[in-house]
C-alpha cells in the first residue's frame, strides 16, 4: 500500500509582501550610497544577473555534464576507440543504435557544439528592452542616492 504525504506550498499573501517590500525599502533607506552604486553599475549593463544565472544554472551544470561524458568515451566525433562507451556500444547495440536510447542521447550531447550565447557582434548592441531596463535603473540610482523615496 502507497504511503501518501501532504505537501504544503506556501501562497504569499498581502502582508507577507508588504513585509517584504517594506524590509527591501528599509535596506535601501538605510544604506543609500551602495544601493545607488549598485543601480549605478547594474545599469551599465542590466543583463549581467540574468547571465549568471543563467550560468550557475544551465551552462555551469551542461559543462560538467558533457565532461563527464567525455570521461566515459563519448567524443564529438562519436564513441572514443577503448572507451567505456565504446565496449557498451560494441557489447549492447552492436552496428544499430537505437534512436530514443540513452546512449543516443549522451552521444547527441558530447558531439553538440555549444556557440557562446553572450557575446555580441561589432553591428549588433543591446535590445530595446534592456536599453530602457538600463535607463530605468540608472534613474532609480538616482533618485536613491537623493532620498526621493
Amino acid at each position: 500500500m502507497a504511503h501518501w504525504s501532504k505537501v504544503c506550498i506556501p501562497v504569499p499573501t498581502a502582508e507577507g509582501l508588504q513585509a517584504a517590500l517594506d524590509f527591501v525599502g528599509t535596506t535601501i533607506h538605510n544604506h543609500r550610497f551602495p544601493s545607488a552604486a549598485l543601480l549605478f553599475l547594474w545599469s551599465y549593463y542590466p543583463a549581467a544577473p540574468f547571465q549568471a544565472v543563467s550560468t550557475v544554472l544551465y551552462r555551469a551544470p551542461r559543462a560538467v555534464f558533457r565532461w563527464i561524458l567525455g570521461c566515459f568515451g563519448f567524443g564529438e566525433d562519436g564513441p572514443r576507440a577503448d572507451s567505456f562507451a565504446a565496449r557498451y556500444q560494441s557489447t549492447h547495440y552492436g552496428g544499430y543504435v537505437p534512436q530514443d536510447s540513452y546512449f543516443a542521447r549522451y552521444q547527441s550531447i558530447a558531439a553538440r557544439e555549444y556557440p557562446v550565447i553572450y557575446e555580441l557582434d561589432d553591428d549588433e548592441g543591446p535590445g530595446t528592452a534592456s536599453k530602457v531596463f538600463g535607463w530605468s535603473l540608472f534613474l532609480a540610482g538616482f533618485v536613491v542616492l537623493f532620498g526621493w523615496i
